[in-house]
């Protein structure tokens, strides 16, 4: 006897497209949640291993910029530390020299008192030979030259 089984292509054919279908949706859906084409050794080996190497070396490499962005925060703070200090060495130098021309303020006012009277005036004045300044103390009621710097 003879078994007989009637079948429906078109069912068939139907069933295997949408067990085909049914694949492809499932493997769009997996790589839109993880985001990767190949995200596992049964899509592509080939290309799996490669990914892993890439995805190895981005995260060694992260990790040398995250190195650097340190080291970069730390050049930062050390050249803010230098300008501060830069700043007050010259604020400082600022002062001493300030002081020092204080200093010699005082000192010139003490060798005009010393040299010049009450009752003269100071008169500076550029000498006609070779430019230099001739500085000279003269009376105040008579107009004669007291005492001349440098001497003539």
């Amino acid at each position: 006897m003879v078994n007989n089984v009637n079948t429906n292509p078109g069912a068939l054919v139907a069933l295997q497209n949408l067990t085909r279908i049914t694949g492809n949706i499932q493997e769009v859906q997996r790589r839109v949640s993880t985001g990767l084409q190949v995200s596992s050794a049964k899509d592509n080996p080939a290309l799996f291993s490669l990914a892993q190497q890439q995805r190895a070396e981005l995260g060694s490499i992260e990790s040398v910029q995250q190195a650097l962005r340190i080291g970069v925060s730390t050049t930062d703070v050390a050249l803010a530390a230098a300008r501060q200090r830069a700043s007050q060495a010259a604020l400082h130098n600022a002062d001493a020299a300030e002081a020092k021309r204080a200093d010699q303020r005082e000192m010139v006012r003490g060798i005009l008192e010393r040299a010049v009277c009450a009752n003269t005036r100071l008169s500076i004045t550029r000498g006609d030979s070779a430019g230099a300044y001739v500085y000279r103390a003269i009376d105040v009621d008579s107009g004669d030259i007291v005492r001349e710097w440098p001497p003539e």
